[in-house]
């Protein structure tokens, strides 16, 4: 009996560890949106500032490098916009397979508690029938029944 439960205590870390790598990975990637989005928000805004700073200024050729300069940003800025995107996706895909981890997880327990549920069943009505309790021993087939119907 000890090297049964160490297995099933070993399956139920394994089964956590599974979630807790994906509450790592999300935790992870929540942080590198977050880092994304600001840095990408200080890049438009230092963008804007100089832009504004070139418009006021008197000398032409600043004025044509830094409108091209801001142009640019504009299309980084658009780009690391779509990229964060697709990273929050990515992270809803994550968020997800985490879902379903754990009512996978929870499904196995219901499916073990079935299953030593059926094999008690079982035991009580072959005892019955020893017993000759013919009463009993149907009574717990039915209930047997359903209990295998379940899992």
């Amino acid at each position: 009996m000890l090297r049964r439960s160490a297995v099933s205590a070993k399956r139920v870390s394994v089964l956590s560890n599974k979630q807790n790598v994906l509450n790592v990975a999300l935790a992870k990637e929540n942080e590198v949106c977050n880092t994304a989005t600001r840095f990408l928000e200080a890049q438009t805004e230092a963008s804007w500032y100089m832009y504004k700073w070139t418009c006021s200024e008197n000398n032409k050729t600043i004025q044509d490098v830094f409108e091209k300069f801001h142009s640019l940003t504009l299309v980084w800025t658009e780009a690391q916009k779509q990229l964060v995107c697709k990273r929050k996706e990515y992270q809803d895909g994550l968020q997800e397979i985490l879902k379903e981890e754990k009512s996978v997880e929870e499904l196995r327990k219901q499916q073990k508690s079935l299953l030593f549920r059926q094999i008690n069943l079982q035991k009580k009505v072959t005892m019955a029938q020893w017993q000759r309790d013919k009463c009993k021993a149907d009574s717990l087939e039915v209930e047997l029944k359903h209990v295998r119907s379940a899992v």
